[in-house]
């Protein structure tokens, strides 16, 4: 059902938001949540996985959103073979394309950019990672970095400092735009700009990051010609 600028709660959160203009040279994101809607696979295999292990399927689900799967079984089955049980269960998610969808606006936010100019920072697999993009008909960045490819996973910044320096551009010239409380404080950490797209805003501060409740509070703008000594984009977010 479309929403009606009549509605108390279309008119609430319309005053609620405020636009704010941010300028970049490059684009950083994260890949579940932000680019790919992987969730009804991610909750299939952690469900699947609580389950035979005699876990709360909700509390699981919920811990790993935004981590490494070998920090979530490290959380839950301390004493098992944690990497061995994380590499499989990476694989069998990498392998799963039922119900993956591209998320709204994300192919048109990635048209807007050079391709020299974006990059994914993903807590999955490179195998996953490449799955789930071609999946989902996205397209694969030239820089791609993913889980155990970094010395520190997120919350740490390396993820994000690793992809500006292959793009040639220092981190406080990037955009970081991300969905879980953990990436957003690896991009604050990194001092790029973050972007946190959260429909719940789960009750947890965001520093100085700007949340909006989906891509299409996000408009780019690349400034062409001239562009090559300063910022290459302009970017408009329409922010909560």
């Amino acid at each position: 059902m479309s929403s009606d600028a009549s509605d108390p709660k279309t008119v609430l959160k319309a005053r609620q938001e405020r636009r704010v203009m941010l300028e970049c040279s490059a684009f950083l994101f994260d890949m579940d949540g932000v680019l790919v809607d992987s969730q009804p696979v991610i909750d299939r295999h952690w469900q699947a996985w609580a389950c035979k292990n005699g876990l709360d399927q909700d509390a699981v689900v919920a811990f790993g959103k935004g981590r490494p799967t070998v920090d979530t079984v490290r959380e839950f089955r301390p004493g098992s073979n944690v990497r061995t049980e994380a590499a499989r269960l990476e694989a069998m998610e990498g392998q799963d394309t039922v119900g993956l969808t591209a998320i709204p606006n994300a192919r048109r936010l990635l048209e807007c950019i050079q391709p020299r100019d974006w990059a994914v920072v993903t807590s999955s697999s490179r195998q996953t990672a490449n799955t789930r993009l071609g999946a989902s008909g996205l397209p694969i960045p030239d820089v791609l970095v993913c889980s155990g490819e970094i010395e520190q996973e997120k919350p740490a910044p390396d993820g994000y400092v690793l992809a500006a320096a292959k793009l040639g551009v220092p981190p406080s010239e990037c955009v970081v735009i991300e969905d879980s409380f953990w990436g957003v404080r690896a991009g604050l950490a990194a001092d790029a700009s973050v972007i946190w797209l959260s429909e719940h805003q789960c009750g947890r501060p965001a520093g100085n990051a700007l949340i909006v409740t989906g891509l299409e509070a996000v408009q780019i703008c690349a400034r062409g010609v001239g562009a090559e000594f300063g910022p290459r984009y302009s970017v408009t977010v329409s922010a909560l």
